[in-house]
């Protein structure tokens, strides 16, 4: 599936969102003179279809009274609405919204996008499984695809880790990456996968007692800041995009990366009446997040959607638990499943299947990947994914090498849950050997 493989002159590669920057990255290592384009599967839909910006949000939301993330979820999802009568309120609800948009010219559409794809070979690659959505795209823009499929070969996978806590789960993650460090693996080359903000407390403690420097995703939001509120209280006041930025631009003279950001999404707003949209401009505050920063030498979190792992590279795959992976999907969406089936797109039953597929596919993907799951944390009790039986995954309970020890607080920490459980010292060997070497004040642990 190397995508060498696939590529010719004046090619449109078409690949996951989340694989874009990677992808670009591979073909440059390359070193080809190829002509070529790369898009998202998101950016080849909206220059199929159409595009929107913030002028099209604010009109259905003065217009109808709709809540921020309503509007947005209905205009995600007018992509495959047709001007024909269905069967189905929602639909026709939907239909007559975009209609009204198109009429007052706020929807995008990219004629000249269609005019570049004449005589283009496209190619779509990088996709675990397909679509409907994606499908429905490709075919209604009518030209010539071709898709590379994932090909299941070899099964690398075949067990996966039990642990009793969230923290052993997190401990043996730990355990076994120091070991990798150790062994001269590039640290850049190990990956954490399939952990969310439930897990960053837990990470962050545990990495920290093994020193081992960690990348957690950015969490961090405009809204959160003093100075952005009062950057927004500015415009509330005011009523002036322009007096807000200038009282920001001398007040927080220093915060130039927020500055910068706030002028982006104020250049947003530029063509709506600010008075008529200042929870719109909330909402973005909300849901903008500072600036990123990459470090190097660091272990990183990466999403298991359409995971790309080099041969060298070694990937930890934790809380592999019913409800939470692989995904489980309900009919909760705006569109029903009946409208879906209306639009020929995927159901929640079609998503689940599509699900289940991708952790196939998963186990084939490197024999350095590492699953494991938890039975419990503080707050909830958690059970193993029933996918791991119907794939007859051997469950194993990890063991330390208790001779071999990468962290003296992690080993305190042990033996103190270990005073915790017994209320007494252990006549366990290994016990008795962690008592004898880490003398701690039990009680002040």
């Amino acid at each position: 599936m190397e995508i060498k493989n696939y590529i010719e002159n004046n090619m449109l590669i078409i690949v996951p969102q989340n694989q874009k920057e990677n992808t670009i990255k591979k073909i440059s290592k390359l070193g080809y003179l190829y002509s070529y384009k790369i898009m998202s599967d998101i950016e080849f839909k909206k220059a199929i279809f159409f595009d929107y910006d913030i002028s099209a949000i604010s009109y259905l939301i003065n217009k109808y009274g709709l809540k921020y993330s309503v509007t947005k979820e209905y205009l995600e999802n007018m992509y495959y609405i047709e001007d024909i009568e269905y069967p189905s309120y929602k639909l026709n609800y939907l239909k007559k919204l975009k209609k009204e948009l198109i009429e007052n010219g706020l929807l995008k559409f990219s004629p000249s996008f269609y005019n570049s794809l004449k005589n283009r070979k496209v190619l779509v690659y990088g996709f675990d499984v397909i679509t409907k959505e994606l499908l429905k795209t490709l075919n209604h823009s009518k030209i010539n695809y071709q898709i590379v499929p994932y090909i299941i070969e070899e099964r690398f996978v075949n067990s996966i880790y039990s642990f009793e806590t969230m923290e052993s789960e997190v401990d043996y993650v730990c355990y076994e990456i120091s070991k990798l460090i150790q062994a001269k693996v590039d640290i850049n080359k190990i990956k954490l996968a399939n952990v969310n903000s439930d897990y960053y407390f837990t990470l962050q403690r545990y990495f920290k007692m093994y020193n081992i420097p960690l990348t957690l995703p950015n969490e961090n939001y405009l809204f959160n800041l003093i100075c952005v509120k009062d950057f927004y209280n500015k415009v509330v006041s005011s009523l002036s995009l322009e007096k807000a930025l200038n009282y920001f631009y001398y007040k927080y003279e220093k915060e130039e990366e927020i500055y910068s950001l706030l002028l982006s999404i104020c250049n947003k707003l530029v063509n709506v009446d600010i008075k008529d949209n200042l929870n719109v401009l909330k909402e973005l505050l909300k849901s903008t997040k500072t600036k990123e920063s990459k470090y190097l030498n660091t272990i990183e979190i990466v999403s298991l959607d359409n995971l790309s792992v080099d041969e060298d590279e070694y990937v930890f795959v934790l809380s592999i638990n019913q409800g939470i992976y692989p995904i489980s999907y309900k009919d909760e969406d705006i569109l029903s499943d009946n409208d879906k089936k209306t639009l020929s797109l995927d159901t929640s039953d079609d998503l689940n299947l599509l699900s289940k597929e991708k952790f196939k596919i998963l186990l084939t993907k490197s024999p350095n990947m590492f699953l494991s799951f938890k039975e419990k944390t503080a707050f909830n009790s958690y059970s193993v994914s029933f996918i791991v039986n119907e794939l007859n995954l051997s469950i194993i309970k990890y063991e330390k090498d208790d001779t071999i020890s990468y962290s003296k607080q992690a080993d305190e920490l042990r033996l103190a849950k270990i005073y915790d459980k017994t209320f007494a010292k252990s006549d366990n060997e290994y016990e008795k050997s962690l008592a004898y070497n880490y003398p701690i004040n039990y009680k002040a642990f």
